[in-house]
């Protein structure tokens, strides 16, 4: 491993095609992963950001404008998890320092794998 990187970091990355609809090429991703995975494996979890300006799917969160260099307004989307080399990681470009987004985040991915979200919410 080169570099650690850490939950919650705004990385733009190469994503590959697996198949489908995939989110794939360069593109910016933010990591899910906890620092003791990030620190101990060469890899990632991480969740696509998409700049295409629409409103929000129930698995998905709005970002604001400026929260990562060139980033618009972009959306986090939570239904495309994949977990990537580190070798895929072009650049950090930001981070997410909101514990509101933060728990919004966590809150889509846990509602789009169809678990109890309402225990975070109190947080």
């Amino acid at each position: 491993m080169t570099a650690v990187f850490h939950q919650w970091q705004i990385l733009e990355v190469h994503l590959d095609a697996i198949n489908g609809s995939d989110q794939v090429g360069r593109r910016a991703v933010v990591v899910i992963s906890n620092d003791g995975f990030n620190e101990n494996v060469p890899y990632l979890t991480v969740l696509p950001i998409s700049t295409t300006p629409r409103a929000p799917a129930p698995s998905e969160v709005s970002l604001p404008a400026g929260l990562f260099a060139g980033g618009d307004k972009s959306t986090v989307m939570a239904h495309h998890i994949r977990t990537i080399s580190e070798q895929s990681v072009s650049t950090p470009i930001g981070e997410i320092r909101d514990e509101r987004l933060r728990r919004e985040i966590i809150d889509a991915v846990l509602s789009h794998l169809g678990r109890e979200v309402s225990t975070l919410a109190s947080r």
